[in-house]
């Protein structure tokens, strides 16, 4: 053998030996594929463009550190709110940090040190915005047009660029005031975590942050529920109160594809009392007289269990037996208050 080809073997070996190394030290490190959802829960604000999104699913880890992949491609997630955490063997399992590598977008990498092997549930969380709700309203007057039946509906619609399966969802009604809108920070180049530039959606009112600072971080708070069987009917909708907000929880689940809307009916009240005002005021309506219809939203009205959403209102006017409704009008309200006892 000569020199040249003795040299160019222990290169060679050189190089084999490297590699082996290289390629047991990352053995040691296990990409953990992210499997689908087991549950979803929506909690979907209206005054605000944001959107808190639970996921459950279970990672399989091996003994020792792990890491696992997370992709936001195409969809309206803040990366900078992305946590996850064990539900099981919690002392067990550290989820060390989530990293964006360099140059890749749309990705972060959670580092992961597990003391089992196996299946491990875990909960992810995270900011979206693009979903939104919206409440409306049809009111039927009787014929005496002394009272009223009133149903109200909400539409959610999806416009995150991401699928929502057999989700529980949540309404909120409140005031949610934001240092940057979910949409910017979405939207926001790597490195994710750095400050915004100087854009201030509204002036803050520090109690009112504070609460929704809380009540994000308060996890007990939106423990998920377990997936439900479709009612046979319609869908009922549980309202109760949550510190300066008011929460809807719609019954079971829904599914709720991006680029689809879905109406569901929140309440259905017959025989509401209703007063009928005629006003003229030409600075403001000019020489018409304007019609308004009054109710109050307490218990001697047949309501005043939960504030009313603003929204639209179509009103109609039974016109017999036959079950024939003319069309009367339609206004805008904003939010109703339960009317104090």
């Amino acid at each position: 053998m000569s020199y040249q080809e003795d040299e160019k073997m222990k290169r060679t070996l050189t190089f084999i030996v490297a590699l082996t190394l290289a390629s047991s030290t990352q053995a040691k490190v296990d990409l953990v594929t992210l499997p689908s959802r087991d549950t979803v829960q929506l909690t979907i604000y209206n005054s605000a463009d944001m959107t808190l999104v639970r996921e459950s699913r279970a990672l399989t880890l091996k003994d020792g550190k792990n890491k696992l992949q997370f992709s936001w491609a195409n969809t309206l997630i803040d990366p900078t709110s992305l946590e996850m955490l064990p539900k099981a063997n919690a002392d067990r399992i550290d989820i060390a940090e989530l990293v964006y590598p360099p140059r890749v977008r749309n990705l972060g990498l959670w580092n992961i040190d597990s003391g089992v092997s196996g299946k491990v549930p875990v909960e992810i969380s995270y900011l979206t915005s693009g979903l939104s709700w919206r409440a409306f309203y049809m009111g039927t007057l009787a014929e005496d047009e002394k009272t009223m039946r009133l149903q109200g509906y909400v539409r959610v619609t999806n416009s995150s660029g991401e699928d929502y399966e057999n989700a529980q969802t949540r309404l909120i009604v409140g005031k949610v005031h934001l240092l940057d809108e979910i949409a910017q920070l979405a939207s926001r180049q790597y490195p994710y975590g750095r400050p915004g530039e100087g854009i201030v959606v509204e002036e803050l009112e520090e109690r009112a942050l504070e609460t929704a600072k809380r009540m994000l971080a308060r996890r007990e708070s939106f423990a998920m529920a377990p997936a439900l069987p479709a009612p046979a009917g319609p869908k009922e909708i549980t309202k109760e109160g949550l510190s300066e907000y008011f929460l809807y929880t719609i019954e079971g689940t829904e599914t709720i594809p991006t680029g689809w809307s879905k109406r569901l009916m929140s309440f259905d009240t017959d025989d509401v009392p209703v007063v009928n005002l005629y006003k003229y005021e030409q600075q403001r309506y000019g020489n018409s007289v304007v019609r308004f219809l009054s109710f109050k939203n307490d218990k001697e009205h047949e309501l005043g269990e939960t504030p009313i959403p603003g929204g639209m209102l179509k009103v109609y006017r039974n016109a017999g037996d036959a079950g024939h409704l003319s069309y009367t009008g339609q206004s805008s309200f904003k939010y109703v208050q339960v009317h104090p006892r």
